[in-house]
């Protein structure tokens, strides 16, 4: 039987019948359809409003030749794309401790400092995968400056 939108919520079901639904099989069983059933909507509610966009992109040494390559407060982008441009091995996570529901810590990331690059990789390093990026080409959204 299919229910409607204005049935009950599962936790609403739930309450005041914990033993039915933690202590027979029947129940837990139902409990698990009801999970299952709402973990499907919340996945096809995300999927139905997420954004196909790319909001990073490595920078290519044609970016900076690029009729939509600007930089402003000390951040890079590429306005056709909508996306921040980030030199590659740059991208530092910033960390932060939480309290898990069972009690335990987690480490989750906070943020990403784009300015900021793995100390252990070079300059030259760097460099260099700048001019392989999209294997030396320039990416689909290029636009070359016009010279005046």
């Amino acid at each position: 039987m299919a229910e409607d939108v204005r049935s009950k919520d599962w936790r609403e079901k739930v309450d005041g019948r914990l033993d039915y639904y933690l202590d027979s099989e029947e129940g837990r069983q139902e409990l698990s359809k009801m999970l299952r059933k709402e973990n499907e909507a919340i996945r096809k509610f995300v999927a139905k409003h997420r954004q196909n966009i790319r909001d990073i992109i490595w920078l290519s040494r044609y970016c900076g030749l690029c009729l939509n390559h600007i930089e402003r407060k000390n951040r890079v982008q590429c306005v056709k794309l909508d996306a921040r441009i980030v030199k590659p091995f740059y991208g530092k996570p910033s960390w932060k401790t939480t309290r898990h529901v069972n009690g335990l810590n987690e480490q989750i990331v906070s943020g990403i400092d784009w300015d900021s690059k793995k100390s252990d990789v070079p300059d030259e390093l760097v460099d260099k995968a700048i001019e392989r990026i999209n294997n030396g080409l320039p990416y689909s959204c290029f636009e070359a400056k016009l010279d005046t």
